[in-house]
């Protein structure tokens, strides 16, 4: 599943973790935030450090913005592409 959400969105990404991508119920799955670029370095550094926790970010190279989503569509298809050959299914939600 890939979940569409804004880069400062922390809340949002942790509640979906604790909930229905949580790993303890649902070992099968595999979870992607996909995000752009804050304006804010501080926002950005902390995304790093989260992805590195998580290892579920993918962040584009482009700002967070909905004039900007089709940057985040390509995003996500390029991951599916290279990294979920063998998915049975692919799921796309929204953080909201």
């Amino acid at each position: 599943a890939y979940v569409f959400n804004k880069a400062d969105n922390f809340e949002k990404r942790n509640a979906i973790r604790k909930t229905w991508a949580n790993k303890n119920f649902f070992s099968n799955l595999k979870i992607a935030f996909v995000l752009g670029e804050s304006s804010d370095q501080i926002v950005n550094d902390n995304i790093r450090l989260e992805s590195e926790t998580f290892d579920d970010i993918i962040q584009g190279n482009f700002q967070d913005t909905l004039r900007n989503l089709s940057f985040k569509s390509i995003s996500a298809w390029k991951y599916i592409n290279e990294e979920c050959m063998n998915a049975d299914y692919i799921l796309k939600v929204d953080d909201d």
